[in-house]
């Protein structure tokens, strides 16, 4: 059976790098981001501290998911992965700039890679877990179970994020020629509002251009909070018809 990686941060924090989450065996929070802000973190991670430049991360992302991504949008994903931080509980800055250069893990931040196989993720973390820190067994546990049934609710979606089979989308209208796919769980007023503001988004950042698709997807607080992230992506098809082959990506804070 394939194994998969995970990371230990600060002997209590989880990060999945295939299905982009935070998790705090302390709290049982959990914070999921987009799969480009995951792939950026991972690489941070791999890097073992070292300075990572801008061009080797835009790369790794190029190579996985085809997006053209900038140093403007680059510093957005690393804004949202500090905050996500902050929110699941790492009050130290975890990653750090080096100007003009690129970023790396703080040298105060623990970490630790460690694999699992499905069959084995609950008794493989807690043992994992418990050798560097003494943590109530039933919280880990717990915790565990949510991770194993999120994993396997979602794991086709993260897969691969912007597979056009497995990407869970629904067709929701047109911007100017381009197709315009929301996220199948909002509800109607959900699926308006994001009709709108994706329209609104493209005018002014993104426009429309033959042969793309553009995908809309908000995170879950936007629409009960007013706040949280929001992402366009233009993307175009390959000749398969069943990937996309190049996106490009606007990414918004409320």
């Amino acid at each position: 059976m394939e194994r998969r990686c995970f990371f230990i941060i600060n002997d209590a924090i989880i990060f999945d790098p295939n299905k982009c989450s935070l998790s705090n065996v302390n709290t049982q929070d959990e914070i999921n981001f987009p799969a480009t802000a995951g792939c950026i973190l991972a690489v941070l991670l791999e890097s073992n501290g070292g300075a990572v430049d801008r061009n080797s991360i835009i790369d790794s992302v190029l190579e996985r998911f085809s997006f053209d991504l900038s140093n403007n949008t680059l510093n957005q994903y690393i804004s949202l992965l500090r905050k996500s931080f902050k929110n699941i509980g790492v009050e130290e800055n975890v990653i750090l700039t080096i100007p003009k250069v690129g970023f790396y893990i703080s040298e105060n931040i623990t970490i630790s890679k460690q694999s699992y196989d499905d069959s084995h993720l609950q008794e493989d973390v807690v043992e994992k877990v418990e050798r560097k820190r003494s943590i109530p067994l039933f919280r880990i546990l717990i915790s565990l179970v949510v991770v194993i049934v999120i994993i396997e609710m979602f794991a086709v979606a993260f897969k691969d994020t912007y597979s056009i089979t497995d990407y869970p989308l629904v067709k929701s209208g047109k911007i100017d020629t381009c197709d315009l796919y929301l996220s199948e769980n909002l509800n109607e007023i959900g699926l308006a509002k994001s009709q709108i503001e994706a329209a609104e988004i493209s005018k002014k950042h993104l426009p429309c251009v033959p042969g793309a698709n553009f995908i809309y997807d908000v995170n879950s607080m936007h629409y009960l909070l007013g706040e949280g992230q929001r992402y366009l992506s233009r993307c175009i098809k390959s000749s398969n018809d069943e990937t996309y082959a190049i996106c490009s990506e606007v990414l918004l804070y409320d």
